[in-house]
Protein backbone atom coordinates (compact mmCIF):
# COMPACT_ATOMS: atom_id res chain seq x y z
CA UNK A 1 0.00 0.00 0.00
CA UNK A 2 0.91 3.72 -0.73
CA UNK A 3 1.66 5.63 2.19
CA UNK A 4 0.93 9.33 0.28
CA UNK A 5 -2.18 7.34 -1.09
CA UNK A 6 -2.47 7.89 -5.22
CA UNK A 7 -2.82 11.05 -6.79
CA UNK A 8 -4.79 11.29 -9.88
CA UNK A 9 -6.18 14.45 -12.18
CA UNK A 10 -9.97 14.38 -12.99
CA UNK A 11 -11.97 16.95 -14.77
CA UNK A 12 -15.47 14.85 -15.24
CA UNK A 13 -17.61 12.65 -13.20
CA UNK A 14 -19.98 10.63 -13.36
CA UNK A 15 -22.50 9.66 -10.21
CA UNK A 16 -24.73 6.30 -9.16
CA UNK A 17 -26.68 5.61 -6.52
CA UNK A 18 -28.32 2.80 -4.63
CA UNK A 19 -30.48 2.59 -1.63
CA UNK A 20 -26.66 1.31 0.32
CA UNK A 21 -23.84 3.21 -1.45
CA UNK A 22 -22.87 6.32 -3.96
CA UNK A 23 -20.47 5.56 -7.05
CA UNK A 24 -18.19 8.34 -8.21
CA UNK A 25 -16.60 7.84 -11.54
CA UNK A 26 -14.19 10.59 -11.91
CA UNK A 27 -12.26 10.45 -15.54
CA UNK A 28 -11.14 12.48 -18.24
CA UNK A 29 -13.13 14.37 -20.82
CA UNK A 30 -12.65 13.32 -24.06
CA UNK A 31 -9.56 14.42 -26.13
CA UNK A 32 -9.91 12.73 -29.29
CA UNK A 33 -11.73 13.19 -32.54
CA UNK A 34 -14.07 9.72 -31.40
CA UNK A 35 -15.26 11.39 -27.87
CA UNK A 36 -14.00 8.52 -25.98
CA UNK A 37 -14.06 9.16 -22.16
CA UNK A 38 -11.11 7.87 -20.57
CA UNK A 39 -11.87 6.49 -16.45
CA UNK A 40 -9.58 7.46 -14.38
CA UNK A 41 -10.88 5.96 -10.83
CA UNK A 42 -14.05 4.82 -9.14
CA UNK A 43 -14.77 5.74 -5.74
CA UNK A 44 -17.64 4.28 -3.99
CA UNK A 45 -19.25 5.06 -0.45
CA UNK A 46 -21.90 5.12 1.83
CA UNK A 47 -24.81 7.42 1.68
CA UNK A 48 -23.63 9.14 4.94
CA UNK A 49 -19.92 9.24 3.82
CA UNK A 50 -21.48 11.11 1.00
CA UNK A 51 -23.42 13.64 2.62
CA UNK A 52 -20.19 14.57 5.44
CA UNK A 53 -17.93 14.73 2.53
CA UNK A 54 -20.54 17.36 0.77
CA UNK A 55 -20.72 19.02 3.64
CA UNK A 56 -16.88 19.33 4.39
CA UNK A 57 -16.49 20.03 0.34
CA UNK A 58 -18.63 23.19 0.80
CA UNK A 59 -16.76 24.54 3.51
CA UNK A 60 -13.88 24.30 2.64
CA UNK A 61 -14.77 25.72 -0.40
CA UNK A 62 -15.80 29.01 1.04
CA UNK A 63 -13.02 28.56 3.24
CA UNK A 64 -11.05 28.77 -0.24
CA UNK A 65 -13.15 31.56 -1.94
CA UNK A 66 -12.87 33.86 1.60
CA UNK A 67 -8.62 33.68 1.29
CA UNK A 68 -7.94 33.51 -2.82
CA UNK A 69 -11.64 35.19 -3.85
CA UNK A 70 -14.82 33.71 -6.06
CA UNK A 71 -15.05 30.68 -8.29
CA UNK A 72 -16.63 31.86 -11.14
CA UNK A 73 -18.68 29.64 -13.48
CA UNK A 74 -19.61 30.30 -16.88
CA UNK A 75 -23.48 31.33 -17.02
CA UNK A 76 -24.92 28.48 -18.74
CA UNK A 77 -23.36 25.80 -16.96
CA UNK A 78 -25.59 26.44 -13.97
CA UNK A 79 -28.33 25.32 -16.45
CA UNK A 80 -26.70 22.67 -18.35
CA UNK A 81 -26.24 21.35 -14.87
CA UNK A 82 -29.29 21.68 -13.44
CA UNK A 83 -28.05 23.79 -10.57
CA UNK A 84 -28.47 27.01 -8.98
CA UNK A 85 -25.78 29.53 -8.18
CA UNK A 86 -26.87 29.13 -4.16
Amino acid sequence: MQEEGLDVYANQVGFSFSPYDVVLDFGLLPTDPKGIRKPVVRVRMSPQHALVMTKLLVKNLKMYEAQIGPIILPEGLYKELGISKD
